[in-house]
């Protein structure tokens, strides 16, 4: 089974859309604030959350501040925009993902991982999309300690931004370890 991708992160102003829209609270804001790297130790403030995360940030910036649960929404929300079956059923805590529906969902683990190492046109590269990380991320050392706007560096093979840096991308399971043997989408 193929799957599509996006090109880019989700931005702010992406994100912004669905809560206008809907008056979509998220978890920060509902439950106690954000967690920031005080210099010591992270620490959960009431204010931080995607509309305050004491970063300078644009519209074009991938959003922060986000829950898992958050994603979820936000791929509920854009597939029903657009006319599309919603992959998502959720019940409190509890997230089902209709595999055969035609909406938005977060990448499984293994696609996302498959996605940044370039598919079948992947070169092995270090980095996804190059061996050389400043041209194809943005990190600590480039990025003046905060997300950059989304698709700025140079893409990987399969034409997808910022796989490598920026700032960390959900999936809808964890990592795994795979065995040696040859496996379709293991979730």
């Amino acid at each position: 089974n193929g799957f599509s991708m996006s090109v880019y992160e989700v931005t702010v102003g992406e994100f912004r859309s669905l809560v206008q829209e809907t008056g979509y609270r998220t978890s920060a804001e509902t439950s106690g604030g954000g967690f920031i790297w005080n210099g010591y130790s992270w620490e959960q403030r009431p204010d931080v959350n995607w509309k305050n995360s004491y970063l300078s940030q644009s519209d074009k910036d991938p959003v922060v501040f986000i829950s898992w649960f958050d994603a979820v929404e936000y791929c509920n929300w854009k597939s029903k925009k657009e006319g599309l079956t919603p992959c998502y059923s959720v019940s409190g805590n509890s997230v089902t993902c209709s595999w055969n529906a035609k909406g938005y969902r977060l990448p499984t683990e293994a696609e996302w991982e498959y996605a940044a190492r370039g598919g079948k046109l992947g070169r092995g590269y270090s980095f996804s999309g190059g061996n050389d990380a400043g041209t194809i991320a943005w990190f600590a050392l480039n990025s003046g300690g905060k997300p950059q706007p989304v698709g700025t560096k140079q893409p990987n093979e399969l034409g997808l931004y910022d796989m490598s840096g920026n700032v960390w991308e959900w999936c809808w399971d964890w990592y795994g370890t795979y065995s040696n043997a040859s496996q379709t989408d293991p979730r």
